[in-house]
């Protein structure tokens, strides 16, 4: 079971692999549209922070954010695909319906590798 919203060439690198390994390929997502989905997955009740920005795209203060409903409106308005599906940002699921309660962290260490920045994330046991 994959999440990829439109990338072919990720698809099709999946596809081959898990094909050969005898296992059925599943793409539940696959065309639907990237504010939608993020707004879907906000209104469920899910929450996620960003752990990483390409700096390209995002700055860093982007980084630690929480995708909510301040997050769908402020992405809607810049000129990338909303849910980070070119690698604009990447993040951490930490509480939604699927869980029985949210992961608790907090936000660690700042790291910059070239072109991107990330947060480490602190788990706090629980």
């Amino acid at each position: 079971m994959f999440g990829d919203i439109h990338l072919a060439d990720v698809r099709a690198w999946y596809e081959e692999r898990v094909h050969a390994a005898g296992l059925a390929h599943v793409e539940p997502i696959w065309g639907e549209v990237p504010a939608a989905l993020v707004a879907e997955f906000v209104g469920s009740g899910s929450r996620a922070v960003i752990t990483c920005c390409e700096l390209g795209k995002l700055d860093e203060s982007w980084l630690g954010r929480i995708i909510d409903d301040r997050f769908v409106e402020d992405i809607r308005g810049l000129a990338i695909d909303p849910a980070g599906e070119n690698g604009e940002y990447h993040s951490f699921t930490f509480a939604g319906p699927l869980f029985r309660a949210p992961v608790a962290w907090r936000p660690g260490a700042r790291r910059h590798d070239g072109a991107f920045v990330q947060l480490d994330l602190e788990l706090i046991p629980g």
